[in-house]
């Protein structure tokens, strides 16, 4: 299982889901200095996808906003289409270099080389047609920076997927989910809730992505046995010891 951690109203965390569709944008195969030169060459803009394997939201882009037949054909049009996996040796230098911190993240130069936009949010399909229609329109524009305008505002911030929870430790399983969108919909629903951190583990079960919804992390069974009832006699919501 890979983990991502994020913020939601109430600090929770998370990680995500599945494949690409049939659409995609035709990426570069090269580096970002290149992709640049090419984009001049063709007066093009450079449009630079930062993301993880392990990434939830990224994946939920990839299958729905990178999909997009719209989407895809105004990146292919206006666009020299580079993605780059941070966990690589180059992408993670790329990454320490431009300052990315949160997932998903979209970089984009103009074909003079200059960044213009800074996108730091989760996508849907319509909103990023927006923005690369802004993008082009304006010719650049000065440099613009989108952060955590998602409609749940959602700021997914960066972790290795080599990180480990200690198996010292326990949490409360609050859930297991089918669907990001119904991962999401309960974490909506116990937000006023649950005043602690959170997070979202995913796995494979007959082919389909399921979601573990865990709190906390106690040190003993006894602490966190505790921390069940608690939360069961004030809030009314049942959980299991994971």
């Amino acid at each position: 299982m890979r983990y991502l951690m994020l913020s939601l109203c109430i600090g929770l965390s998370i990680t995500l889901l599945g494949s690409v569709d049939k659409y995609e944008p035709s990426y570069y195969q090269g580096d970002l200095e290149s992709a640049k030169a090419l984009a001049k060459s063709q007066n093009k803009f450079v449009f630079v996808k930062f993301y993880a394997d392990w990434c939830v939201p990224c994946k939920w882009m990839d299958e729905t906003t990178y999909s997009d037949p719209t989407v895809v054909g105004k990146i292919n049009s206006n666009f020299v289409p580079l993605k780059v996996n941070i966990d690589d040796f180059d992408g993670f230098a790329l990454r320490q270099r431009l300052g990315i911190s949160v997932l998903p993240t979209v970089v984009i130069y103009d074909p003079q080389g200059k960044m213009v936009k800074r996108i730091e949010e989760t996508l849907p399909p319509s909103k990023m047609i927006t923005s690369l229609d802004q993008v082009v329109s304006n010719n650049g524009g000065n440099v613009k920076r989108s952060i955590n305008q998602s409609p749940r505002q959602q700021n997914y911030k960066v972790s290795t997927p080599k990180a480990t929870y200690s198996k010292k430790s326990y949490k409360l399983q609050l859930g297991v989910f089918e669907g990001f969108e119904n991962t999401m919909a309960f974490l909506d629903r116990i937000k006023e809730k649950v005043d602690q951190q959170a997070m979202v583990l995913h796995d494979y079960k007959e082919g389909k992505t399921m979601y573990k919804v865990l709190i906390g992390r106690y040190k003993t069974h006894q602490e966190a046995s505790d921390a069940r009832q608690k939360l069961q006699s004030l809030h009314g919501l049942d959980s299991v010891v994971y």
